[in-house]
C-alpha cells in the first residue's frame, strides 16, 4: 500500500483531473485558494480583466498534459483555509499561448453541482531552490 501511494498520481488519474479542471472552468465553477495570491500572478502575466484572466485559465489547462505533472508523490495538501486538506496537482510545461516555460497548481474539492476548481497560482516557471 504505501508503494501505491509513492506512484500515486497515476497518468490516468492526472488526465481525469486535467479533464475535470476543464470541465469546470468552461462551467464557470472555480475559484482562487487565495484570491491576494492570485491576483499577483494575474498581474505579473499582465492579466487585468477578469474575462483575460478567465481565458488564461483555459488556456492553461487546455496546454498542460499528465506527463506535465511536477508536483509531489503522493500529492501534496493543502494548507490554505479554503481548502485545507485537498490535494494539489502542479505542472511545469512549455506554453506555447505564454511563450514561456509555466507553472499552473489547482486543487479539485466537492462532488456533483459542488465540485469547484480551485486555483492556486499560474505563473511563470521559476528556477528550483526559488518557488517552482
Amino acid at each position: 500500500m504505501i508503494l501505491w501511494n509513492l506512484e500515486r498520481p497515476t497518468y490516468r488519474e492526472l488526465d481525469l483531473k486535467i479533464r475535470t479542471a476543464r470541465r469546470l472552468l468552461e462551467m464557470k465553477r472555480w475559484a482562487p485558494a487565495d484570491p491576494v495570491k492570485l491576483v499577483a500572478n494575474f498581474t505579473d502575466l499582465d492579466l487585468v480583466l477578469p474575462n483575460e484572466q478567465e481565458n488564461a485559465l483555459r488556456k492553461a489547462v487546455s496546454e498542460i498534459r499528465a506527463e506535465h505533472y511536477a508536483g509531489g508523490r503522493p500529492p501534496t495538501k493543502s494548507y490554505e483555509p479554503a481548502t485545507a486538506g485537498a490535494e494539489m496537482f502542479a505542472f511545469v510545461w512549455d506554453s506555447k499561448h505564454f511563450a514561456r516555460r509555466m507553472y499552473f497548481k489547482f486543487s479539485i474539492r466537492g462532488q456533483g453541482a459542488a465540485q469547484r476548481l480551485y486555483v492556486y497560482s499560474l505563473h511563470s516557471s521559476r528556477p528550483l531552490g526559488r518557488g517552482v
